[in-house]
């Protein structure tokens, strides 16, 4: 479980995030929605332990993530942000490789269980291909697959992704959505998403949590986010639901 306590950042005298109470179930697939600048990406980093909160306090299973460990944090929770941090002179593999630092063995040895799992991560992404290749030589929605398999390699019990679909064509968009899926539901791994996409929302997620100028707009289970009077009060145009053609779920469109 991951508690945000009386949270607030404010920037240039303008509140970014404003958060009371808040709990997201860590064993959940969540995605976390909102329009530009609703705090999305700010508060994916408070929960990622990747900044600390002006006021308030972020707890991960009871204990601030401020007292933890980098390894410790690294086993618990994996982060990926919106955007990618250059890694020069790195191949595709060293880039993954590094995914396994919590785990490194006694002197940091490495085992055969972590080549192994470097290798799924690489082929579960598609870039096991690109082994050799240089990470900044690739194109961006390369790239962006290259880090998740680092991510996958970490192991975490959570992982946390900011925006990870952007510089994806359509293709790879389903592969990573489904890949997440699989592993929610197979390994029992915890995934918040950051999406601006809302028909994969609707499409991925257990639990919405939506956010509007920095404050809890709504949380629940995504059944209750399938109403187009509160999609529409969210993102400020008119929504309607429409009924998919092949699923029994539901398309949202622009009146």
């Amino acid at each position: 479980m991951l508690q945000v306590n009386d949270v607030r950042i404010v920037r240039d005298n303008k509140t970014i995030l404003d958060i009371d109470q808040l709990e997201i179930d860590t064993t959940k697939f969540n995605l976390v929605l909102g329009h530009n600048g609703s705090g999305k990406s700010t508060l994916a980093k408070l929960l990622a332990g990747q900044m600390q909160p002006d006021t308030g306090e972020i707890l991960l299973q009871g204990k601030n993530t401020a007292k933890y460990k980098p390894r410790d944090m690294a086993k618990e929770l994996a982060y990926l942000p919106q955007y990618l941090p250059l890694a020069p002179g790195l191949s595709v593999a060293e880039l993954v490789k590094l995914g396994r630092f919590p785990w490194r063995g006694v002197m940091g040895r490495w085992r055969d269980e972590d080549h192994r799992i470097i290798e799924q991560a690489m082929t579960q992404t598609d870039t096991l291909k690109f082994s050799d290749s240089p990470v900044d030589q690739l194109s961006g929605g390369e790239r962006q697959r290259a880090w998740i398999a680092m991510l996958l390699a970490q192991q975490a019990k959570v992982l946390i992704l900011d925006e990870p679909t952007a510089a994806l064509d359509l293709e790879h968009q389903y592969q990573l959505l489904n890949l997440l899926k699989t592993l929610h539901q197979e390994q029992q791994c915890g995934v918040i998403l950051v999406l601006h996409d809302l028909n994969l929302a609707l499409r991925f997620a257990q639990e919405v949590l939506a956010l509007k100028n920095g404050k809890v707009f709504h949380q629940g289970p995504t059944a209750q986010f399938n109403d187009a009077d509160l999609l529409s009060k969210l993102f400020n145009i008119p929504l309607t639901l429409l009924d998919h053609p092949n699923r029994t779920d539901k398309v949202a469109a622009v009146c």
